[in-house]
This record gives structure tokens, sequence and C-alpha cells, in this order.
């Protein structure tokens, strides 16, 4: 994806393009024995991952912005996928998209690495929340990305946020690591949409609905499908995950899963019909 000088349309938002892609997994791994087989799965993601550089590409987004926002949204799918009982789940962990598209099979320690540097550059060196929330990497935790640039880091960010809005774990899988990993989310929010003064302080990283994750499947990360989603609806997607009402968390998972089954009607009478 080439990098162009033409401005940017008003109102776009690098995280659209990631919403089919990503209701697309949510969507399916609820009932992983409903799922396609291995070859249909695979298909499917890598038909929405080329809609998603297209998407980003329309909208003006830089391929480095693309590419880390690409980053986060490989760890959640192989995320999502491998702590399922799929069964294409083994040939997947052969095979994930991290490894595929940036060579490693870390992303769960490299997702919070991104996003701690992402962080830092955001909002600067100096941000006491920040140094609080960044745990010391180990010895052995890469850090090829300290030199990480993106030409829209705000753009970039929402797309981490909302992969951890939706569950995403990585390095942090144990359960006595929660307080750490919300705090972390909702940091990585503030970052993205530092004047929307209407998100909610607290929500549970697992508002979503999300089942406990085995730890096995840190180690390496997975996604799933496409769908063409209209722009009203993608931006309801997003403004469902990110506007964490004070009432209840079961108010926003209610309004997630309509969305979602409603894309998924489009996108099977679009492409089956």
């Amino acid at each position: 994806m080439g990098e162009t000088s033409m401005p940017r349309q008003p109102g776009s938002r690098l995280v659209d393009a990631f919403t089919e892609l990503v209701a697309f997994t949510v969507s399916t791994m609820r009932s992983p024995g409903d799922a396609p087989d291995f070859e249909t799965m695979r298909d499917s993601v890598e038909q929405l991952l080329v809609q998603a550089e297209n998407l980003a590409k329309r909208q003006r987004f830089s391929a480095v912005d693309f590419d880390q926002a690409r980053f986060a949204v490989c760890a959640f799918v192989d995320e999502t996928i491998l702590a399922t009982s799929w069964d294409g789940r083994k040939r997947w962990l052969q095979a994930p998209l991290q490894k595929i598209y940036y060579n490693t099979i870390n992303a769960g320690e490299e997702f919070f690495v991104r996003l701690q540097h992402l962080n830092r550059a955001t909002i600067g060196t100096d941000d006491k929340d920040i140094l609080l929330l960044s745990d010391p990497l180990p010895e052995n935790a890469p850090r090829d990305h300290e030199g990480i640039m993106t030409n829209d880091r705000p753009a970039v960010l929402e797309v981490y946020a909302l992969c951890l809005q939706l569950g995403f774990r990585g390095r942090y899988f144990n359960d006595r690591q929660r307080v750490r990993l919300n705090a972390l989310r909702q940091q990585a929010i503030r970052n993205a949409l530092p004047n929307a003064k209407w998100l909610s302080p607290e929500v549970d990283c697992d508002m979503v609905g999300k089942a406990p994750l085995a730890p096995e499947a840190y180690a390496v990360h997975t996604p799933t499908q496409p769908r063409k989603l209209p722009w009203a609806r993608s931006h309801l997607v997003t403004l469902a995950l990110f506007a964490v009402p004070v009432l209840t968390v079961g108010v926003l998972y209610l309004s997630y899963n309509i969305i979602l089954d409603m894309s998924l009607d489009r996108f099977v009478n679009t492409v089956f019909m």
C-alpha cells in the first residue's frame, strides 16, 4: 500500500477498515462447532485483510499506520481462534496470521510492546499514568519496535483499544493480571479518543461475554472472516464498543450482538444469495 499526499476524507477512521474482520471473527467463534473448515476460514480472513487494506488506502491512511494496526488485529484474531475448540484450531496454530504477516509467534508480548511505544509517543514520555502502567518487559522481550513510527498514532491506538475492549489478553492471560490489563485498556482508549468524556472509567475486559482463554493460545494468535458493513453501522459498532455506559455492561453486550447478527445476515445474503 503506497503512501499518498492527498488529504484524508473527513470522518475517516482506521478502525473502520477492520470492523468486518473483527465482527466476523467474534461472531464465528461464538459457535466454533458451526464454523467453516480451515481452508474456508483462512480464505475468508485473507479476503477481509485485503479488503481492510484497500479501505484504509482509499481513506488515505499511510502504509505504516495500516501495518501497525493490522498487527493488533492479527494478534486478536489469532488469539480468538486459538482459544476455541474449533476443528481447524491446530492447523491455524501451525500458520497463525502473526507468523505469516510479521514473522513472529510472540504477538502476545509484542502487542503490548507496540502499545507501550504508541502510548508514549502519543502523549509524551513524562506521563505518569503511562509509566505506572508499563510493566518492565522481560529481558528476552522483543524491542525492535522502540523506534516505531506512525503518521496518525491516535488512529492506530483506536485499533489496539478495540482489540483490548473485545477481550484480547496476550501476555496478561492470567486472571490475577486482570486489573493491570483493564488499566492498560482504559489508557489506550483515553489516548485514542482523548475528547470522549462519556467513556466509562471502569469496565471489565470480559464484558463481551468472552470465556476464559486457554494459556496455550497466547504464544500464537488467530483471526476469522469478511463482510460488507455500511458506514453508519460501522461507526455504530465502534460506538457500542467504546461508549461504555455507566448503566450496565449487559446493555452493551446485547447491542453489540444485535449489530453483529445484522452484519452477518447482510454478509450471508450478499455472498451466498
